[in-house]
């Protein structure tokens, strides 16, 4: 017959492991029952947790557990072998423990896991790690709402949907917002699923609709007001230096944090980089203005740890500049439309700068492929979405051009 033994892994330690024994036949499996304790409340004459200790009824409730399934799966090999065969005996208690742990996995818990893997497996970009930390804090937001802890093994539909309306009403997300936390949680849950975490994919299923909105460029005044602007405000002083130099090379916030001394070509008059997002070579032609503002300030000291804050300071940068047009803000919520009117400084960010580029060339009637070879755009519908040609600069070109026939 099975006869099964608990121990401790190391005696003579402060803290160690139980170990469980399995022997039959002059066969042996041993494995650990994922439970560590302080070596002196083990009771070895009963191989048990001694009442002492704090949580001694919990350990010993789950050691027995994991015995009575040993015994039970040992019952059932007899059944069918009339022995035990070992080596599946090994995968039930796998599965068993596995189990185990995934009914005990807070979602929050699981993300980091998620992260650290997807940090651990290839590289990741900056945005898209603060992209998880910010859906990880929607999570944190709506378990205090609710007063409830999220398990990964508890997720189905209805959580879902009870997330996506607290996302909606109680954060006051646009359709597209909520529509790029949906895709973001459909990766996390697919690595779940991946993992047998989940066992099902219904999560899927709760989407949003997204829509077309518009994004902002700055006019050639707007650019203007920033060169000619001065402060005494070191950190604003930074934020327009880097902020021209992006406008003037169309180069993303994270090319900049990888840009050093030896990719800026003076004499040659080029910049050039490998771009962090498509790792595309591009060169791009040092301008009047682009070399007046490497003159003026070291570009290449640009910090990572400077995204959290680059775009508010741009925001307070361009309001002290004058850049404070009120514009008409189309949003979806629920899928109805939502119009509001904003100064224009509240709208800029860092990718601002880059529609800004493309539109002004786009302006001067310099071709799409052209500039796609400086911004390493790989498709025209992707580099289409930074052309920002104001409706009533269109409307004012477009009345010149028809008067002229």
């Amino acid at each position: 017959m099975v006869k099964i033994n608990r121990y401790l892994a190391h005696a003579n330690k402060s803290q160690t492991n139980i170990i469980f024994s399995i022997c039959e036949k002059g066969n042996r499996l041993k494995f650990t029952s994922k439970v560590s304790i302080e070596t002196k409340y083990w009771d070895s004459s009963k191989q048990r947790v001694k009442p002492s200790y704090v949580n001694s009824i919990h350990i010993n409730k789950t050691l027995s557990q994991l015995q009575q399934f040993i015994e039970s799966e040992c019952l059932q090999h007899y059944d069918n072998y009339n022995a035990v065969n070992f080596d599946e005996l090994k995968d039930s208690i796998k599965n068993y423990q596995d189990k185990g742990k995934r009914n005990k996995l807070t979602l929050v818990d699981f993300i980091d896991e998620f992260i650290d893997y997807k940090k651990s497996s290839a590289s990741i970009k900056y945005g898209t790690i603060k992209g998880y930390n910010g859906f990880k804090k929607n999570v944190i937001d709506f378990e205090k709402l609710t007063k409830k802890t999220i398990y990964v093994a508890d997720i189905d539909q209805k959580m879902i949907i009870d997330f996506k309306n607290f996302l909606s009403k109680e954060i006051d997300y646009s359709d597209n917002t909520i529509s790029y936390k949906m895709s973001l949680k459909n990766v996390i849950l697919n690595y779940a699923f991946k993992k047998k975490y989940i066992d099902n994919q219904d999560y899927k299923d709760v989407t949003t609709k997204t829509h077309q909105t518009e994004s902002i460029s700055l006019t050639d005044e707007d650019v203007d007001k920033l060169f000619n602007y001065k402060t005494l405000n070191k950190k604003l002083n930074k934020a327009k230096y880097f902020f021209l130099f992006q406008i003037y090379s169309g180069l993303r916030v994270s090319d900049i944090a990888k840009l050093t001394k030896e990719k800026i070509d003076l004499d040659n008059e080029t910049v050039k980089i490998v771009t962090e997002k498509t790792n595309k070579v591009v060169t791009i032609p040092i301008s009047k203005h682009l070399r007046d503002i490497i003159e003026a300030y070291d570009i290449t000291t640009f910090k990572t740890s400077w995204y959290p804050t680059y775009s508010l300071s741009l925001k307070q940068l361009c309001k002290n500049a004058g850049i404070n047009d009120i514009i008409v803000v189309t949003k979806f919520k629920n899928n109805m439309q939502v119009v509001e009117n904003k100064p224009k400084y509240e709208l800029i960010s860092s990718h601002t700068a880059r529609r800004t580029f493309v539109t002004r060339l786009i302006k001067e009637g310099v071709s799409a492929t052209e500039i796609m070879q400086i911004t390493g755009h790989t498709t025209r519908e992707s580099f289409d979405k930074y052309i920002r040609i104001a409706n009533t600069e269109a409307v004012s070109n477009i009345k010149d051009k028809l008067n002229a026939m």
